[in-house]
């Protein structure tokens, strides 16, 4: 790295009109692949997602503080994480040359008992979420602020397509019903007995040796270790606090601190593959260093999927011979990530790819069954842009068609 320096990080009003905030946001991920969102208090006003992050952040630090025996009777290592509690120690985000401090509680979207996303359950796709009876109204507030967020994902990337020429729905119809999740991070701070030895840098991340009252030492202490994410955006709730850096185009590493009434979203793996390249999928972490590591630190983030037999291509406009990234279904590449950060064996890894290649029904036959279903129970969500799914499909081979 060069050095490191704080700086703004670009932002994009939701109360400008829909062509400003689509011009902000395509230039602030393309120059950093992170933007700060504001005014979602003002479009979404009966989310409240600010008064129930706070709720949220409560119950998540009720939670945190339990006993770890009580903690780990709700860890389920046969979903790779992506539900229930998973205990410091698992991920490696950053690879091996991190050791990550963290744990953390994934929650995924409540489906209705006759939606045909049930369907999937079987494969270990779209699980109901755990209850948690020691802090029953965790589970709750975090599925209620998951379904602001996607309608939050709805109004922001229908601007963004329209800037770019596409049909409004081009990406929200897609997100729509995909297994996205909420995961909320506790970074544990290290007790007063735990000696900090040397700090250093690894590949331009500080990290700590630390050693612990039995004697026992751990190398490139970090809270999460340097990595892209593997979905189309996150967003990030409560950046408020330091630590967050995130590594420019030019290697710079930048220091980022949120203002409270801010989402920060992020370009994942997906975005930039459909984007090849414009966005870039930038590299951040979150480092531990002397001054912050007595401190514990939370964030809730979620990470916006689409649905596991989408097909993550380039989109149309951008769509040359030079510029184009393999087709990949988007479950595919996800379990590809989740065997590389430790939660699947290799075996696992292939048998589940199998499965989204061989036994998941093709995206159109599921899109159609959700927009009968939709229409059945007065829900909008894919057909709050396609009327059927000769439509649909159209708009996602041409990109473009008729835009409400």
């Amino acid at each position: 790295m060069s050095g490191q320096q704080k700086v703004q990080i670009p932002t994009a009003s939701l109360i400008d009109s829909k062509e400003v905030f689509g011009r902000d946001f395509d230039r602030a991920w393309g120059e950093a692949g992170f933007v700060s969102v504001t005014g979602y208090n003002e479009v979404l006003p009966d989310a409240a997602i600010d008064v129930e992050k706070a709720r949220l952040y409560h119950a998540l630090e009720e939670f945190m503080r339990l006993p770890q025996r009580v903690k780990l009777s709700h860890h389920l290592p046969q979903v790779g994480g992506q539900r229930g509690y998973t205990p410091n120690g698992i991920e490696q985000s950053g690879g091996r040359a991190f050791t990550e401090w963290r744990e953390h509680v994934m929650v995924g979207p409540r489906i209705p008992p006759d939606h045909p996303l049930r369907e999937y359950q079987p494969y270990k796709l779209y699980l109901d979420n755990p209850d948690l009876p020691e802090v029953p109204q965790l589970i709750p507030i975090a599925e209620n602020l998951l379904e602001s967020l996607e309608q939050l994902d709805f109004i922001m990337y229908e601007r963004l397509a329209e800037h770019l020429g596409l049909h409004s729905g081009y990406f929200s119809a897609r997100l729509a019903w995909g297994d996205s999740s909420l995961r909320l991070h506790h970074y544990p701070k290290l007790e007063d007995d735990v000696k900090i030895i040397t700090d250093k840098k690894v590949d331009g991340v500080t990290v700590l040796t630390v050693r612990f009252p039995d004697g026992s030492t751990i190398p490139n202490l970090v809270r999460a270790g340097k990595h892209t994410d593997v979905d189309f955006s996150a967003s990030l709730l409560g950046a408020e606090a330091p630590g967050l850096y995130i590594q420019a185009r030019d290697g710079t590493a930048v220091a980022y601190t949120a203002s409270p009434d801010s989402i920060v979203v992020n370009t994942g793996d997906y975005a930039q593959r459909e984007s090849a390249g414009k966005y870039p999928s930038s590299a951040h972490w979150v480092e531990m260093t002397e001054q912050t590591a007595r401190k514990d630190r939370f964030s809730a983030v979620r990470f916006t999927h689409q649905r596991p037999r989408v097909l993550v291509r380039t989109m149309p406009t951008l769509r040359t011979p030079e510029a184009v990234y393999p087709d990949e279904f988007e479950g595919v590449l996800l379990l590809q990530r989740l065997w590389e950060i430790g939660y699947l064996a290799p075996e696992e890894r292939d048998e589940r790819i199998q499965v989204v290649r061989t036994k998941l029904m093709p995206d159109e036959d599921l899109v159609a069954k959700i927009m009968k279903w939709e229409k059945e129970n007065g829900v909008r969500k894919i057909t709050r842009y396609f009327d059927d799914i000769k439509e649909y499909t159209h708009v996602m081979a041409a990109g473009i068609g008729s835009v409400r």
